[in-house]
Protein backbone atom coordinates (compact mmCIF):
# COMPACT_ATOMS: atom_id res chain seq x y z
CA UNK A 1 0.00 0.00 0.00
CA UNK A 2 3.10 2.34 0.22
CA UNK A 3 3.63 2.73 -3.55
CA UNK A 4 -0.60 3.34 -3.61
CA UNK A 5 -0.03 6.01 -0.64
CA UNK A 6 3.12 7.78 -2.79
CA UNK A 7 0.70 8.38 -5.54
CA UNK A 8 0.78 5.39 -7.65
CA UNK A 9 -1.78 5.51 -10.12
CA UNK A 10 -4.64 3.25 -9.80
CA UNK A 11 -4.57 2.73 -13.85
CA UNK A 12 -1.55 1.25 -13.51
CA UNK A 13 -2.02 -1.03 -11.18
CA UNK A 14 -5.15 -2.73 -12.88
CA UNK A 15 -6.40 -4.07 -16.14
CA UNK A 16 -7.97 -1.59 -17.94
CA UNK A 17 -11.75 -2.43 -18.97
CA UNK A 18 -11.38 -5.37 -16.50
CA UNK A 19 -11.23 -3.63 -13.45
CA UNK A 20 -8.68 -6.27 -11.67
CA UNK A 21 -5.65 -5.91 -10.87
CA UNK A 22 -2.49 -6.22 -13.05
CA UNK A 23 0.99 -8.36 -12.18
CA UNK A 24 1.88 -5.02 -10.46
CA UNK A 25 -1.64 -4.82 -8.32
CA UNK A 26 -1.01 -8.58 -7.15
CA UNK A 27 2.11 -7.81 -6.08
CA UNK A 28 0.93 -5.19 -3.79
CA UNK A 29 -2.04 -7.41 -2.63
CA UNK A 30 -0.09 -10.35 -1.92
CA UNK A 31 2.62 -8.21 0.11
CA UNK A 32 0.43 -6.85 1.93
CA UNK A 33 -1.40 -10.14 2.96
CA UNK A 34 2.29 -11.29 3.85
CA UNK A 35 2.59 -8.99 6.73
CA UNK A 36 -0.42 -10.54 8.41
CA UNK A 37 1.42 -13.50 8.79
Amino acid sequence: MERVRQGTPLSSLIIPGLDHPNEAGYKIIAEELMKLF
